[in-house]
């Protein structure tokens, strides 16, 4: 990714600010196999997939009754629409092509990895 740009993350505590973790701003910050790198949210994801497409629609504004049929019925689906919300959210280079191409081909992966990303971005 051309003219990815770090920022310093930093929590204020009183008079102190503390730096956190440097993150790129425009790029995914795990993987499509960073699933991986955090065991809970793999077994969490691989146990309990319908959750977490739910909790991943929820946090790019994607809740309710219409979004959870989705998501139980048609799961691929919901995983790649959320795929594109969430990196519409944070400004993360992609394309449609490729949020639907990993939501079909490697969809607990992907719904992984986006649960990682909102846990990264505090979300």
């Amino acid at each position: 990714m051309h003219g990815a740009q770090k920022y310093p993350l930093t929590q204020v505590m009183g008079s102190e600010t503390i730096k956190m973790v440097s993150m790129t701003q425009n790029e995914w910050q795990n993987g499509t196999f960073g699933c991986f790198s955090d065991p809970m949210t793999c077994v969490k994801g691989y146990f309990c997939a319908p959750c977490m497409i739910c909790q991943n629609g929820e946090k790019v504004g994607k809740g309710g009754a219409v979004y959870f049929l989705l998501s139980c019925c048609f799961p691929v689906c919901a995983i790649s629409m959320f795929r594109t919300a969430t990196r519409e959210k944070y400004g993360i280079d992609g394309s449609d092509a490729m949020d639907w191409g990993l939501g079909i081909c490697l969809p607990a992966c992907t719904n992984c990895q986006m649960a990682l990303e909102h846990k990264a971005r505090g979300n």
